[in-house]
């Protein structure tokens, strides 16, 4: 898909996704990165949303596994580690 998640969509999927065990807290960790960006940035439309394309991914498609939102989680952390970001705790 690769399609960008607008902040209204990630509260969207936040919601939606709320009793799932694996999408909710991808979502969650997503709305938190996306906050952080937002703290730190121009905002989530310009900056830092690129490395979030594989959750994002998963997301949308609405079926994942722990191990999947492992790996996609892999280039957020390394950008936050980059540019002084805060990788969100997400439980």
């Amino acid at each position: 898909m690769s399609l960008f998640m607008n902040e209204c969509e990630i509260d969207v999927a936040v919601f939606r996704y709320g009793n799932h065990p694996v999408l909710a807290k991808a979502a969650r960790l997503l709305a938190a990165y996306r906050d952080e960006v937002n703290r730190k940035s121009d905002g989530w439309p310009y900056w830092g949303h690129k490395c979030a394309s594989k959750l994002m991914d998963l997301i949308q498609s609405g079926d994942a596994t722990e191990a999947d939102v492992r790996r996609a989680i892999g280039p957020i952390k390394s950008f936050c580690s980059r540019k002084g970001l805060t990788f969100p705790a997400v439980v």
